[in-house]
């Protein structure tokens, strides 16, 4: 994983909304929850749910899929495992990315 995304991914968990938001939706599971289920439960206005949804689905931590005229959203499981395994070991996932730096950096 890029370190340019751990840091994209924790930045969007840095603020207070997007992380209840983010907590929220793991509680719901795979299934995920409406938008405006989401909205409700946290009492944030749409427009406010909007640009939070936006940035944690720009980080690639949260997806979305549509329903009908619903559009649900849900935790990108295989992100947060990333992330995670980022956690516990920092050093083995930013040394693969140092090393394809290096054999580019070569090539040229």
């Amino acid at each position: 994983m890029k370190t340019s995304n751990i840091v994209k991914s924790f930045i969007a968990l840095g603020h207070d909304t997007r992380l209840t938001i983010f907590n929220l939706l793991v509680t719901k599971g795979e299934k995920g929850l409406p938008a405006g289920e989401v909205a409700s439960e946290l009492n944030i206005p749409g427009a406010t749910l909007s640009f939070h949804l936006a940035n944690l689905s720009d980080a690639k931590l949260i997806g979305s899929r549509r329903e009908g005229r619903t559009i649900y959203y849900f935790i990108k499981y295989k992100r947060v495992k990333k992330l995670i395994k980022y956690l516990k070991d920092p050093t083995e996932s930013t040394s693969l990315e140092a090393k394809i730096l290096n054999n580019t950096e070569n090539q040229l």
